[in-house]
């Protein structure tokens, strides 16, 4: 598989902005990257980021917070990677909260493009698997200084996180429905895992039924990313073609296994992950302290 990036070229490395029109460069370098690859392209199609809210308890980590609203997919390109259905888009988060810019430089434009979207990578699989989450630790959004939280905007309860091996810990949390934690290592290519660790500020990698999910921050439409993407798809769909024939996998709870959630997103310093609550009674506790010295002296 070659994918051709020559029309991306003017994009590399900056942001798609939102409300596209057909006459913007970003909407001519992505149809014209669609059409030299025999993809289909479609400017918008928000459809891709609903999610029914009688269902909103198990929506995808990829979609965050389950209820989608202020969320629009642009920038929708649909064709055949490897054998395999593929869609890759932009997903624009109005309700973001973030820096918001009233006149802004073209740096402040590329600044605020790049705080509201994700790219996202839907793979069509031909089986069913149970909700997976590879969480990148490289990529998290910085709280105060050393503290993070994931750029995904969902919390999976934490005794569902596996241990792994080596030090692929130190670049992504694994989380797993609980008692199938056998299952769910095998479906990560070892190549995979191996491209993932040497681009771990690339993406976060999501299992989810009869889907696998690339989301990323970076910029998805660039000769940079789509390089990075290339090559590990080649090897985790090559991979997912020796397993498909031997894997059977019966749900635990139909239609398949899915997380459960754990509300906000933990705290991350290092290796340490703190619940948002945990850290309130941490820092009340610390103020009091501070309190009592102050006023014992």
């Amino acid at each position: 598989m070659i994918v051709d990036t020559t029309a991306l070229q003017s994009l590399s490395r900056t942001y798609p902005e939102g409300n596209p029109s057909d006459e913007r460069r970003d909407t001519v370098a992505i149809r014209q990257f669609a059409a030299d690859n025999g993809f289909s392209y479609c400017m918008r199609d928000d459809s891709l980021v609903s999610h029914g809210l009688a269902d909103s308890e198990h929506a995808p980590a990829w979609l965050g917070e389950s209820y989608a609203l202020g969320k629009q997919a642009y920038h929708v390109v649909s064709g055949q990677i490897a054998g395999y259905a593929c869609t890759l888009f932009i997903v624009w988060e109005n309700q973001v909260n973030g820096v918001f810019y009233s006149n802004p430089t073209p740096e402040q434009q590329q600044r605020y493009a790049a705080q509201q979207s994700r790219g996202i990578v839907r793979v069509q699989l031909p089986k069913v698997f149970p909700q997976v989450f590879l969480d990148s630790n490289k990529n998290d959004r910085s709280i105060f200084g050393a503290m993070k939280m994931s750029s995904v905007w969902v919390g999976y309860q934490r005794d569902q996180q596996l241990p792994l091996e080596g030090n692929f810990a130190e670049y992504f949390d694994f989380y797993s429905p609980k008692g199938l934690h056998v299952n769910t290592l095998s479906l990560i290519a070892p190549n995979f895992m191996a491209i993932l660790q040497d681009h771990a500020h690339a993406f976060d990698v999501e299992f989810y039924g009869n889907e696998m999910i690339l989301v990323t921050k970076l910029s998805l439409y660039t000769p940079e990313t789509m390089a990075i993407l290339e090559q590990a798809l080649v090897e985790q769909l090559t991979y997912l073609d020796r397993l498909m024939p031997s894997w059977n996998y019966t749900p635990l709870e139909p239609p398949f296994d899915r997380l459960e959630k754990g509300g906000t997103s933990l705290f991350k310093i290092g290796r340490f992950r703190i619940s948002p609550l945990l850290f309130v009674v941490l820092f009340m506790a610390i103020v009091i302290v501070l309190i009592i010295v102050f006023w014992s002296r």
